[in-house]
């Protein structure tokens, strides 16, 4: 209705003969109609409809609820910058089958004492209700920074961040941290380790895009600086955003954790657990 209404200029009359003209099989509501339904969604009034009927149309028309996926948005420069590292690596893939399991693929994130936790898995077993009361301070909200890295089958850290991340801090971290966690990969491995980052702001300072030059020469990646191109805002590119931080926060969720190093060590625990096949 509200369709035909406007596709008439939202002449009433006009709406309700091309209704009659659309559902000939439906029996054509009153003109005014048309016009009192486009004034109270504009108005956000409640248009006084039972729960009933709404199922009983939606059933006679086969509509179906969907859930919508959430996706990272792209601006319109985005695309090329896409296609161009899919290109890039499509050739890099042709001279060299393995080169994927050279790349060490690198992220951060947010994890945070608030963050959603499944109490159907807490149970407290009694021949009577002990009426428990789980106290939470959810008004005091604090967290950390997460580094981790996936190099072929292999999971590297994870390293916590535990103030802002910022480029100081990232720069440091490749210096004195990056060495510590990359030494049960074997030399050849990391000779030929191709370093891969998003275009987080820390990433991208002028000492650290030195240091990567110093480093890895032209071999690692980034958006800025780099001689591969990281396309920005490609979260569905790295398996990291792609799928390991939404199951390492499923699994640190299921229980609250009291404080910083009750949560790092439910994130350690899980991450040293986590199967390559996953």
């Amino acid at each position: 209705m509200l369709h035909c209404f406007i596709e008439s200029g939202e002449n009433s009359r006009t709406a309700a003969r091309l209704y009659q003209q659309c559902y000939p099989d439906s029996q054509c509501p009153g003109h005014t109609m048309f016009y009192r339904i486009n004034k109270q969604l504009s108005t956000n009034e409640d248009l006084n409809l039972s729960y009933y009927f709404i199922q009983k149309t939606a059933k006679k028309y086969k509509y179906h609820a969907y859930l919508s996926t959430r996706v990272q948005q792209l601006l319109p420069t985005d695309y090329e910058r896409r296609i161009t590292f899919v290109a890039h690596m499509m050739v890099r893939l042709e001279d060299q089958p393995n080169f994927l399991e050279k790349i060490m693929w690198t992220d951060e994130a947010r994890f945070h004492n608030n963050g959603t936790v499944n109490h159907h898995n807490n149970h407290y077993w009694s021949d009577k209700n002990p009426h428990l009361l789980n106290k939470s301070n959810r008004q005091v909200r604090w967290g950390l920074n997460v580094w981790c890295g996936i190099m072929n089958d292999s999971l590297v850290g994870p390293y916590f961040f535990e103030n802002n991340l910022n480029g100081t801090a990232y720069l440091i971290f490749l210096k004195n941290e990056l060495p510590l966690l990359i030494e049960d990969i074997s030399l050849d491995q990391r000779l030929n380790m191709i370093w891969q980052h998003d275009g987080a702001p820390a990433h991208n300072t002028l000492a650290v895009r030195t240091f990567l030059n110093d480093i890895f020469g032209d071999k690692w990646i980034g958006t800025q600086g780099s001689t591969i191109l990281w396309p920005p805002r490609s979260p569905d590119m790295t398996v990291l955003d792609f799928y390991f931080w939404g199951y390492l926060k499923n699994e640190v969720y299921k229980e609250e954790s009291n404080n910083l190093n009750d949560l790092k060590t439910r994130i350690t625990e899980i991450c040293n657990k986590i199967p390559a096949s996953i």
